[in-house]
């Protein structure tokens, strides 16, 4: 059960965290470096009007549905019948902010509130997940 609370709250905490590394990574300005030519990266400006630029955009963008549902049983963090246990053990902890100070202690209150909620549901967890 640990590793599937640990699963259910560390994935999205983590994701999270590179979401917003991605975004500022990427909406930030690069410190000058007179040393360097060119640009390595085509700038996010260039890619949202190409036309203002004086270029035509040729890339063409792709559905990731197609190729990545969201949907997909790869995507899931862990099975269904344990993320609306845990769901619901969230719920009864009052939504507690998951980050790094905070990450333990919520992941500990996790485990008490699920083991003292039913003990049978955690029997039937472990053995769909083996």
């Amino acid at each position: 059960i640990g590793s599937l609370v640990f699963c259910w709250l560390a994935i999205p905490m983590i994701q999270a965290d590179l979401d917003q590394f991605r975004c500022i990574r990427n909406s930030s300005k690069p410190c000058r470096d007179n040393k360097k030519a060119m640009p390595a990266e085509i700038p996010a400006e260039l890619l949202e009007n190409p036309a203002g630029h004086g270029c035509t955009m040729i890339i063409r963008p792709i559905a990731g549905q197609l190729y990545a549902p969201a949907d997909h049983e790869v995507f899931q963090l862990v099975l269904q019948k344990f993320a609306e246990h845990a769901q619901h053990a969230y719920i009864v902890l009052c939504h507690p902010e998951v980050n790094h100070a905070s990450f333990w202690e919520v992941y500990s209150l996790m485990l008490c509130q699920l083991a003292a909620d039913n003990e049978a549901f955690h029997k039937e967890i472990l053995a769909n997940a083996m």
